[in-house]
């Protein structure tokens, strides 16, 4: 059967598509207000990618050294999918705590379609789920031409049910999944009998003393909103069932925090990407995008967050090894 897209939903989404259009993209340009550093505000001026507005950058090599433009420390950006490691940090805790196993099935916890996709497998984006469940991926078509949030009024329950409908392809081989790091988040969260955000409070954000970090849900105060290509304000994405894979909203201080914690514990060998002598993960939402790498064998990292599209990848990883 070829699902098909509501005709109503294609009748909308060509409206306001329309109204876009009309109305005409508004340029996009960078912030010229420096704060930090000056050196490192100078190379952020030098070297923000195209489409870039407001950007906030710290490097770590044995001092942690923030910069900006239209931004500093304490801006708060949504970072995307860099809340999957945020959900690999639970994992370790949870792991030690003894209340998971790495290797344990998946269908221990949930109704699931094999008995031997474990835990690890989730981590590790080797399921074999899909990136996003079949509804959710329909789903998105439409939420990217109305500029709304694709993730809005899926709750933990809905994550976790949804595991036994799942279709599973090549299995052991890696293919990134949104829902398999939804689902991994909410079971440990349903481990540990905590709600997701709750469990994220208490396990890293209050221990690290990151008071400008929180998981976005539905219920969160409105936040500030990035922006689309097109200069236009993107809408905001807070989560509840999908919040593991990407609802956080941080600043460059806490998430420096965070990384800080991390390379002093040892980074895991699970979640984490691995490339080109780099150790990292980025993200991006409808109007942010972020990156964070480290380089294991200097013991440094940096950061880069930014309130665009216009993603802060390659400018890290220069920043990080000039």
């Amino acid at each position: 059967m070829i699902a098909t897209i509501p005709r109503r939903n294609i009748v909308v989404a060509i409206l306001v598509a329309a109204i876009l259009i009309a109305a005409g993209p508004r340029p996009i340009f960078l912030e010229p207000t420096r704060t930090g550093d000056t050196t490192l505000a100078d190379t952020l001026a030098a070297q923000a990618p195209p489409g870039s507005k407001a950007l906030a950058v710290a490097t770590h090599d044995g001092d942690t050294t923030f910069a900006g433009l239209g931004a500093d420390e304490h801006t708060q950006f949504e970072i995307g999918s860099i809340t999957k490691m945020f959900t690999v940090e639970l994992l370790r805790q949870a792991v030690e705590r003894g209340e998971i196993s790495l290797d344990a099935p998946v269908s221990s916890f949930v109704a699931f379609p094999s008995d031997t996709v474990t835990i690890r497998d989730l981590a590790n984006h080797t399921s074999g789920l899909p990136r996003l469940p079949r509804n959710l991926v329909l789903r998105s078509v439409t939420t990217t031409y109305l500029n709304r949030n694709p993730y809005a009024g899926i709750t933990a329950s809905d994550v976790l049910d949804q595991a036994k409908d799942q279709p599973l392809s090549n299995v052991g081989t890696y293919q990134y999944s949104n829902y398999g790091y939804a689902l991994l988040g909410q079971i440990l969260a349903q481990q540990a009998q905590t709600p997701y955000p709750e469990l994220v409070a208490t396990r890293i954000l209050r221990p690290l003393a990151m008071a400008n970090t929180h998981v976005a849900t539905t219920e969160s105060p409105e936040f500030k909103a990035g922006y689309l290509v097109t200069g236009h304000h993107a809408a905001t994405w807070p989560m509840d069932g999908y919040a593991p894979a990407g609802a956080i909203v941080s600043t460059a201080g806490d998430l420096a925090r965070f990384a800080q914690h991390v390379q002093d514990r040892g980074i895991p060998d699970y979640g984490w990407i691995r490339k080109d002598g780099f150790t990292f993960h980025n993200g991006m939402t409808g109007g942010f995008s972020s990156m964070l790498a480290f380089d294991e064998a200097k013991r440094s990292f940096a950061l880069g967050l930014s309130n665009t599209t216009a993603s802060p990848t390659t400018l890290v990883l220069e920043v990080l090894s000039p």
